[in-house]
């Protein structure tokens, strides 16, 4: 099972790595705005957190230490 969990958090590593690449990136470096925020830094925030969150998730899977 942990196997499994570790083989996630690297699949999140490279993914918010692949997302915050400037080809990715550059796909929303537009002068648009949303609620007055700039889209491009709607964008960085937005995968920021969502690697926040899916590095939340993935801890609550581990297995408690028993140190």
């Amino acid at each position: 099972m942990t196997t499994k969990i570790r083989e996630a958090a690297a699949l999140l590593l490279c993914l918010g790595v692949v997302l915050v690449l400037p080809p990715i990136a550059l796909i929303f470096a537009t002068p648009h705005h949303v609620a007055g925020i700039p889209l491009p830094a709607l964008y960085i925030f937005g995968v920021w957190v969502a690697l926040v969150v899916g590095a939340l998730l993935t801890s609550r899977l581990l297995p408690k230490s028993s140190e």
